[in-house]
């Protein structure tokens, strides 16, 4: 979860549009372009177009390894790095998605520019996604997300992410002095809005970071998307998901994937918080039920360790909107 803002793209020139649509053998002279909104804070994507023609559509995706974004989310060029700014690339290059038994947009093809980016164009996906997707869709993903992981045969090549909870939730700029004021807390906004405990749990996440980070770690492997959440699901009408935003992907423990899931789908406003409980349980039974399926033996406490431990990755949440309480934007 970070923060949307408003992106900043560089205009798409007819010129460049129609010499990039010849190298992939498309006619977009007479092309639509629509430029939109993507995180600016990651710094690896540079911009993001939808290009509409009389023939179909796709997405141009740009990445860089001298984006503009924030520092903590800067482009690193170590293929283990969360943020490593080919990743993308070498996943739609060498169809890993299909490989691994997950849908994502076809891929066109892609372009170097002159300025060391690239250029990637990708299938234009349609469906239902982000606040379209009811608890039943996100149900199924988990279910689809767990036939995947729970394969004995899922291939690691050397771009994916290590360690990333761990070096995710360490990139992250969390203001933890407002743990210890006493004002904050008691501002009426956050006394109207948080439960009592939130303090006590949010503190206790923190004083044992390393060890949950570790525990994490212990758990089986798989090979995990890292940023699923329901803006980067699309639930096409034949009933299967496609998977968007493959920048993360890599190593990551049994149930991470949902433990991002859950919380991302309330915390972003696009499931209520009173369907929760619900929620949680869906997709986790769901979650499970792909997994067995798929011919994983381990047990259900287990997934729901790994499912519970990702949540080290908003320990920074609180003392950010701690922060930010008497911001007239909060």
């Amino acid at each position: 979860m970070e923060a949307d803002r408003p992106s900043a793209d560089r205009d798409l020139s007819r010129e460049v549009l129609i010499t990039e649509g010849a190298t992939l053998g498309l006619a977009l002279a007479d092309a639509v372009v629509t430029s939109l909104t993507h995180n600016t804070i990651y710094a690896v994507t540079e911009d993001l177009h939808r290009i509409e023609w009389a023939g179909g559509s796709a997405v141009r995706k740009v990445l860089t390894p001298t984006g503009s974004g924030a520092e903590h989310w800067a482009a690193s060029d170590d293929p283990g790095h969360f943020n490593y700014w080919r990743r993308e690339l070498e996943v739609y290059r060498s169809g890993f998605p299909a490989q691994i038994g997950l849908g994502a947009p076809d891929f066109y093809g892609a372009i170097d520019l002159d300025d060391g980016s690239v250029a990637l164009w990708l299938e234009r996906v349609e469906g239902s996604t982000g606040r379209d997707l009811s608890v039943a869709m996100l149900a199924e993903t988990a279910r689809v997300l767990g036939r995947s992981q729970g394969r004995a045969d899922s291939p690691r090549p050397p771009w994916l992410s290590r360690r990333f909870l761990r070096t995710y939730s360490a990139s992250k700029p969390a203001a933890l002095r407002n743990y210890e004021d006493d004002a904050r807390w008691d501002h009426p906004l956050i006394a109207a809005c948080w439960p009592a405990s939130i303090r006590d749990d949010f503190r206790a996440m923190l004083d044992n970071l390393e060890t949950l980070l570790a525990q994490s770690e212990s758990l089986p492997r798989v090979v995990a998307h890292l940023d699923v959440w329901p803006n980067n699901i699309v639930m096409k009408t034949s009933g299967e998901p496609a998977f968007l935003d493959w920048a993360f992907v890599g190593d990551g423990s049994v149930g991470e994937d949902i433990g991002n899931l859950i919380p991302d789908a309330v915390l972003d406003l696009l499931v209520p918080s009173d369907r929760l409980p619900e929620l949680e349980a869906s997709v986790f039974d769901a979650y499970l039920e792909g997994l067995v399926s798929a011919g994983w033996s381990g047990d259900a406490e287990t997934v729901r360790l790994g499912m519970h431990t990702a949540a080290i990755k908003y320990y920074w949440l609180a003392p950010l909107l701690l922060d930010r309480v008497d911001d007239p934007e909060h």
